[in-house]
């Protein structure tokens, strides 16, 4: 067996879907208080509207992850259920994983 092999398959057997939904909890929890930070910083220093209004996109986007992963804690859940049907993309692991990406490449 191959490096590469043995590495996917070790990545499969100890990435389970509740270590990598803490994952994504933690990094909800990051992103938004950097989003607050983002906030704090608009108001403090002289106002920037669009900095205003992207960190409201930014902060909206944490806030749809995090009922996403909701389903994992409490699966009846009604609206992470609704998350899950109008964002497909958010049902699965690989998707809320390039979400989480794209929010951090917004964030810088």
């Amino acid at each position: 067996m191959s490096m590469r092999k043995k590495a996917a398959h070790h990545i499969k057997v100890k990435c389970t879907d509740k270590v990598a939904n803490a994952a994504n909890l933690i990094a909800c929890g990051v992103l938004m208080f950097a989003a607050i930070m983002r906030l704090v910083h608009c108001f403090s220093g002289g106002f920037d509207l669009w900095f205003f209004v992207l960190t409201f996109y930014f902060m909206s986007f944490i806030i749809l992850i995090g009922f996403a992963e909701i389903l994992y804690l409490k699966p009846d859940n009604l609206t992470s259920l609704k998350v899950r049907t109008y964002f497909n993309f958010l049902n699965k692991l690989v998707g809320r994983g390039l979400f989480l990406i794209f929010l951090s490449m917004i964030m810088v």
